[in-house]
């Protein structure tokens, strides 16, 4: 199994190129801030979910990739002409999401890096009706690995689904790419979904007589 280790938090070189970029900018060095940009560009860059904390502000300054913020202040955010509270927020925000780099113990490729994202689609809670969950942006990542954890499970007949569909944007008409088996009973249920387009989503059917189901979706994407 291929053993995980956390990404060093601190100083990602995209953030870094980032906030030069914008300080270049600041200063009317139009050339210097282009070379910020590119150097930015060339590193990875995990496309902003769609439920990310004032999404489209981060956007309006230029904010492209999780980590062009991972691991900067408060402070930090505010200098980009963020307010408090949008500060505060994306902060609490960056502070949950993990990347991790694994790496390949086997084979080949033993000792190389590669990296995932982690995933939740929903956390865990108690739900009695079916839903949606958000959508969710895999960006350049073409598969999900997930895993639908039922703590409790309640009521005559009870079920619960997960269905997973896709689609490219907003314009585009949501598709099934595959579903876990219907469970019955609580436990761990692990799925790995491939050919993913830029956004998935989660349609949770709940069913039977009063029933009530605590679960959670998350994983990887690969």
């Amino acid at each position: 199994m291929p053993r995980a280790r956390r990404e060093r938090r601190g100083l990602p070189a995209r953030r870094v190129y980032f906030f030069k970029e914008r300080a270049t900018v600041a200063r009317g060095d139009d050339g210097l801030s282009y070379v910020w940009r590119e150097k930015r560009l060339a590193q990875h860059g995990t496309a902003l979910p769609t439920a990310f904390p004032w999404r489209a502000r981060c956007v309006a300054v230029g904010v492209l990739a999780i980590e062009d913020l991972d691991g900067a202040s408060e402070r930090s955010l505010e200098s980009l002409g963020l307010s408090a509270r949008q500060a505060r927020d994306i902060f609490h925000r960056i502070e949950r999401i993990t990347v991790t780099t694994i790496y390949f113990q086997n084979g080949p490729n033993a000792g190389a890096p590669y990296d995932q994202d982690e995933a939740t689609l929903f956390e865990s809670s108690a739900r009695t009706s079916s839903f949606n969950s958000d959508a969710y942006e895999v960006g350049d990542r073409e598969s999900l690995r997930l895993t639908h954890t039922i703590t409790a499970l309640s009521g005559t007949g009870a079920l619960a689904h997960v269905q997973i569909e896709t689609r490219k944007d907003s314009s585009d008409t949501w598709r099934v790419a595959d579903a876990f088996p219907v469970a019955t009973a609580t436990g761990t249920y692990r799925k790995v979904f491939k050919g993913l387009d830029r956004f998935v989503r989660a349609v949770v059917t709940i069913a039977g007589s009063t029933p009530s189901v605590t679960s959670s979706l998350s994983g990887e994407a690969v």
